[in-house]
């Protein structure tokens, strides 16, 4: 046991930088879950009993919240990705409660049908 420690650096063995696993970044990009839990705050936030200023800072959270699951980019490809999950997301807000297994299997998926 000690010999594995030798030579280990803090930072060697603790940390996993996002080049070890390719796959982190995309696991991250596909949280279709997410994206769909962020956007249904959005598009239901309402002021009704919050002060205006209470009301603001829930909207600039909101706001915060949606650049880190939809990050800005200078990338062509991943911004088409990028609406083309956010307007199926918010196609599945709208979905009707009888079309609720659909709404389960694509939010259950591991990628994300497009709209046409």
């Amino acid at each position: 046991m000690e010999l594995w420690f030798m030579g280990q650096g803090y930072e060697d063995h603790l940390v996993t930088q996002e080049a070890d696993i390719p796959e982190a970044k995309g696991l991250y990009m596909n949280d279709i879950q997410r994206l769909y839990k962020v956007a249904s705050s959005i598009v239901n936030v309402r002021q009704q009993d919050m002060d205006l200023s209470t009301y603001i800072g829930q909207i600039a959270s909101l706001k915060e919240e949606f650049l880190t699951v939809m990050p800005l980019t200078t990338d062509v490809g991943d911004q088409r990705i990028q609406i083309d999950k956010f307007f199926m997301v918010l196609t599945l807000i709208g979905l009707r409660p009888d079309l609720e297994t659909i709404h389960d299997q694509i939010l259950g998926s591991s990628s994300v049908p497009i709209l046409g």
